[in-house]
């Protein structure tokens, strides 16, 4: 799994670098449009669009029943049954499109996630970084240390916490640059990569051992070997917003309805009835 999610990562790296550098109002438009053209397409070739187009019709002419006939209470009632039954129908016919959407829309959105969702450390920043430790492992006693480059400083020594298996540093961002930091536990060593940059980059915030939810929900860094003291290493990013005529909004509230709207605007090209 890990290597299918590397993939993918950086298939997905590939589309961003042209956008390094610009607003990234840019590509969320692009990745946006795409969205919208790849849910039109497969809602096209997923979906019964006749029965589709049938059901729509239907509930067109029970409302235009209820204008026209709307002295009639007899009418008025089965208009509205047959309303909320075509509905019905309506829905259950979207149910296999949508199922078929949601694979390839999730890992988009996992991608997207460390792009848009966090933002890389700026010079003089500072930051937690925290690692994991094997059950087995005493931190009371056991030798840890942390070895970083020219261009990040420790801030404090290590923070142990016994009880979560958990030892933490504060770091201070000095220059910008991406940077390989080292946590070691006697003669073994994990390393994590951190990013102080004034551009959009991909983050990984955590880096694991190998599981399959993990390789897929954290992509862009290879796994810790199994037999590692060390479980994870979590670098401790700041959320990212989107600045939307001077308002600060969550890049997947941007991303849906840019989608949406594309998707909308669309369909008549595609001729897909929704």
């Amino acid at each position: 799994m890990t290597t299918l999610s590397n993939i993918i990562a950086f298939a997905f790296d590939l589309i961003m670098v042209p956008f390094k550098g610009f607003d990234p109002m840019w590509s969320m438009l692009v990745i946006s449009a795409f969205t919208g053209v790849l849910m039109l397409v497969i809602y096209k070739y997923c979906s019964n669009q006749a029965e589709i187009k049938k059901v729509k019709n239907r509930i067109k002419a029970h409302f235009l029943a209820i204008i026209l006939y709307k002295d009639s209470f007899g009418v008025l009632v089965r208009s509205v049954k047959d309303i909320v039954w075509a509905n019905f129908r309506y829905m259950g016919l979207n149910l296999l499109p949508l199922l078929f959407m949601i694979v390839p829309v999730g890992l988009l959105l996992i991608q997207m996630n460390w792009w848009y969702g966090y933002k890389p450390f700026n010079p003089g920043e500072k930051f937690l970084l925290k690692a994991k430790v094997a059950n087995q492992v005493d931190l009371e006693r056991t030798r840890i240390s942390l070895i970083v480059p020219e261009g990040l400083e420790i801030q404090s020594p290590p923070l142990r916490i016994p009880t979560i298996s958990e030892v933490s540093w504060l770091l201070a961002a000095r220059q910008k640059g991406n940077y390989d930091i080292k946590v070691c536990i006697d003669d073994r060593e994990v390393t994590k990569k951190v990013v102080v940059s004034d551009n959009m980059e991909r983050l990984a915030l955590l880096r694991h051992a190998s599981g399959f939810w993990d390789s897929l929900l954290y992509p862009g860094e290879t796994a810790i070997p199994t037999a590692s003291l060390i479980s994870s290493v979590q670098v401790c990013y700041g959320p990212s917003l989107m600045n939307i005529f001077g308002h600060e909004i969550h890049w997947i509230i941007v991303y849906l309805v840019l989608s949406i709207f594309f998707g909308l605007a669309l369909k008549g090209v595609f001729k897909v009835q929704i």
